[in-house]
C-alpha cells in the first residue's frame, strides 16, 4: 500500500534569505516580519503596529511581483531578524524586546503553502 506524504514534510535546500517553492514553480518565498508592539523597542518606529508578526509571499524573481500566501495567526512579539534553514524546510526568527528577554522560534514552513508552523520557542536570555 502506498503512504501518502504531506509535501509539507519533505526537506528542501535553499538559500538563507529566500527558499524555493515546489519544484518547477519557479518562485520564492519571502517572509516579512512585523513590529507588533512599539512600547517595548530601543527605538521609536513610525506608523502602525501590526495585527499580525509574520506574512508569506510568494516572488516571481523574472518580474519581482510578489502575492500574498500566508499569514502566521501565531502571537509572536516583534520578530526583527529571520533565517530559513540551508536545507530542511524550517525558519528561525529572533524576537526584539528592551523589557522582556528575547525569544528563538522555530517555524515550520510548507514550500507549496507558505503556511508557517510554530514548532517551538527557546528564551534567548
Amino acid at each position: 500500500a502506498l503512504s501518502k506524504r504531506n509535501p509539507c514534510d519533505q526537506p528542501r535546500t535553499s538559500p538563507s534569505h529566500t527558499m524555493a517553492l515546489a519544484p518547477g514553480v519557479g518562485k520564492q518565498l519571502i517572509v516579512v516580519s512585523c513590529y507588533t508592539r512599539f512600547d517595548n523597542l530601543a527605538h521609536g518606529p513610525r506608523g502602525t503596529e501590526a495585527q499580525r508578526s509574520l506574512y508569506t509571499y510568494s516572488m516571481d524573481p523574472a518580474d519581482g511581483q510578489m502575492v500574498l500566501l500566508s499569514v502566521t495567526k501565531d502571537e509572536v512579539m516583534n520578530p526583527a531578524f529571520s533565517r530559513f534553514h540551508p536545507q530542511k524546510n524550517l525558519l528561525y526568527t529572533c524576537t526584539e524586546s528592551v523589557a522582556e528577554n528575547g525569544q528563538i522560534v522555530t517555524w515550520k514552513v510548507c514550500p507549496e503553502t507558505g503556511r508557517l508552523s510554530k514548532l517551538a520557542s527557546s528564551d534567548a536570555g
